[in-house]
């Protein structure tokens, strides 16, 4: 699960919670445990 959220890190919540038939809560716990919410900021402050 953790690397298919970090190679799909940029798809809306919806297609990953079909992708990996997960609930929003459980993607967003391991997008922040993963730093990848954190990531995703600073990309957007730099483009």
């Amino acid at each position: 699960m953790d690397a298919i959220l970090i190679e799909n890190s940029g798809l809306d919540i919806q297609a990953l919670e079909q992708l990996l038939n997960v609930e929003e809560i459980e993607i967003q716990e391991r997008k922040r445990i993963l730093g990848l919410i954190k990531r995703n900021r600073q990309l957007r402050k730099i483009f």
